[in-house]
């Protein structure tokens, strides 16, 4: 249920998949979560999200073209999708 709070929607065009794990540690982090999850991610992408500075998250995923994008979330700006 948890979970649910942090979902948002984006269009497949910006992030359709999630970009391959570079970090051992944080891929087996991953995975322990989607197991948690009720339909354990199924249905959606998990994308982590790590500190960068006070108040902002970066993380990677795919676009639809299978481009690396930055998925950052501020919390002023909300979710952005930089190529």
């Amino acid at each position: 249920m948890a979970w649910q709070l942090s979902q948002v929607s984006v269009r497949q065009t910006m992030i359709a998949q999630e970009a391959p794990p570079q970090d051992p540690d944080l891929d087996k982090a991953v995975q322990a979560a989607k197991k948690s999850m009720a339909d354990e991610c199924k249905y959606s992408l998990l994308i982590p999200l790590s500190p960068a500075s006070e108040g902002l998250w970066r993380g990677r995923a795919l676009s639809g073209g299978g481009d690396e994008v930055e998925v950052a979330y501020d919390v002023d700006v909300g979710l952005r999708v930089d190529s």
